[in-house]
């Protein structure tokens, strides 16, 4: 697959930067205490000139199990191939990891079908101060540094980074894991322009288990690191704008995201608990809740959630078409107020599906 990549002009208008090794040791002394005064479980420097590109995700797009996500069609030969692409101009990253898993939200999960790290606020709105108050100090720190920050919301993949920074591997779910975090917590990278040469790839311990794989629902995780988005519950509840799939979603027990190759993987029993309340379980969320908002409560009371981006719409068509497969719930008071309600999208989904 050729396709070009585009650079944002932001990073292209950047030229890299030459430290001296006074310059060098004031940037990872600042950058270690910054990180750990804001509650950052892990942190590291990475030299994106030395990762060499990666044709799994290459053929990731080549074979369409991206799905609907141009975005991502768009973007990934940036994502891909970081050393011929931003590392051109921003050379080094400084790699984050921050923590969103609360026990108690484990329960919660089964209480209202949301995926753990959705259940309180944005974690785009957590973390984009914190990284900009780390950007922004050793930007002061240095003259003529330069800093890009992002948390899943620029051409980055922060998992490639984060492995090479030595944070962590990606297992064969795909997702990042710590021997000593799990991979219950949020990555984070802020670019910079100093040529620094860091690179400490982590390696693999997954070894032979196959928990993941296993435990998927739909069978999305279809070999080692190789997902077919299109079957991700976490794709059809979140990603899926013209809507989730009536035979998938009768699979699993989520209406938004979905945990269970986390929640298999044995790397979990060392999760820390997150220091940040805000990833907490919002008391009101419940399946009885859910079922009789209207559009205008829904996005009034997702206002600083996770939850909102999808919409109204797709939110309670993931509802109705997963509520035969909750059985703990009360399935029939649900089901009726969903038959009943005042708007009549919701009750023509309910009445088709339920």
């Amino acid at each position: 697959m050729s396709q070009k990549a585009y650079i944002p002009t932001a990073i292209l208008e950047v030229s890299p930067l030459p430290l001296e090794l006074t310059q060098t040791l004031t940037l990872r002394e600042h950058a270690r205490r910054l990180t750990q005064e804001l509650g950052f479980l892990d942190s590291g420097f990475v030299d994106l000139r030395q990762i060499p590109q990666n044709q799994g995700m290459m053929d990731y797009i080549a074979e369409g199990r991206h799905g609907e996500m141009g975005w991502l069609e768009q973007s990934m030969p940036i994502r891909s191939n970081p050393a011929q692409t931003i590392g051109r101009h921003f050379p080094s990253a400084l790699m984050l990891s921050y923590s969103y898993y609360h026990p108690q939200n484990q329960k919660t999960r089964h209480d209202n079908g949301i995926s753990i790290y959705a259940q309180g606020r944005d974690y785009h709105k957590v973390l984009e101060p914190k990284l900009k108050q780390i950007g922004t100090t050793l930007a002061n720190l240095i003259p003529g540094l330069k800093t890009r920050w992002y948390c899943d919301t620029g051409p980055i993949s922060e998992k490639l980074l984060a492995e090479a920074a030595g944070l962590g591997w990606i297992g064969k779910s795909s997702n990042l894991i710590s021997k000593h975090h799990g991979s219950y917590f949020f990555l984070a990278c802020i670019l910079m322009n100093a040529e620094l040469t860091d690179y400490n790839p982590h390696s693999n311990h997954c070894g032979t288990c196959v928990r993941c794989i296993q435990h998927c629902p739909t069978k999305a995780i279809t070999d080692n690191q190789k997902i077919d988005a299109r079957l991700c519950l976490s794709y059809q509840t979140i990603e899926k704008r013209s809507g989730s799939e009536p035979s998938l979603m009768g699979l699993g027990t989520y209406i938004y995201g979905c945990d269970d190759c986390q929640t298999v993987c044995p790397y979990n029993r060392f999760s820390k608990t997150s220091m940040d309340s805000q990833f907490l379980s919002n008391h009101k969320y419940s399946p009885q809740w859910f079922a009789n908002l209207n559009e205008e409560e829904f996005l009034k009371e997702f206002s600083g959630s996770p939850i909102r981006r999808i919409g109204y719409k797709n939110f309670m068509r993931n509802l109705i078409l997963n509520l035969p497969q909750q059985k703990n719930w009360p399935q029939q008071e649900i089901s009726q107020s969903l038959k009943k309600h005042s708007d009549p999208m919701v009750r023509t989904m309910a009445n088709q599906y339920l």
